[in-house]
């Protein structure tokens, strides 16, 4: 288990990580993909030669315009010593250069906390397992408006 800060104060969750042990300063982890990307431009940065494979998926940016996928590329992501391989699909063009999306979560078992203005990712988080029918109370009320989430405290008791 470790934890990483990510940059403070960002209204982005940017980090810096080594891709094929080239450090990135600016890596966005992206709750909202569900793909890695990264920019043909980063990539010829890290790994001029690389050979990409093709990659038959239409991916749609935040704004609902069509990414145009050139191919995709499997390089290792190496954050605080921990290293894994990561597939990322190779975009014409994308700002930030290089997203981490739920695919690597996932992969990684990593979660993101917002504490004291920062975005902490901890990866191989244990994830605690019902084995019974549960009853899940939320400890306090939150009230949040339409099309809005949050994470909120809650216990679990196996007594229906």
């Amino acid at each position: 288990n470790f934890e990483h800060s990510v940059m403070s104060n960002s209204p982005k969750c940017l980090l810096k990580c080594k891709i094929n042990q080239v450090t990135m300063s600016e890596v966005l982890i992206d709750t909202g993909s569900s793909v890695s990307l990264m920019s043909i431009s980063s990539l010829q940065d890290i790994y001029p030669h690389a050979t990409l494979e093709p990659a038959c998926i239409a991916v749609k940016s935040v704004t609902k315009s069509l990414l145009e996928i050139v191919g995709q590329v499997t390089m290792t992501v190496e954050i605080d010593g921990e290293i894994i391989s990561q597939l990322f699909l190779v975009a014409r063009d994308i700002n930030p250069r290089v997203i981490l999306g739920t695919d690597y979560l996932s992969q990684t078992g990593a979660s993101l906390t917002f504490e004291n203005s920062t975005c902490v990712l901890r990866q191989n988080v244990s994830k605690p397992s019902l084995v019974a029918p549960a009853r899940v109370c939320v400890t306090e009320k939150v009230e949040l408006p339409a099309h809005h989430a949050c994470m909120v405290q809650v216990t679990c008791t196996t007594e229906l």
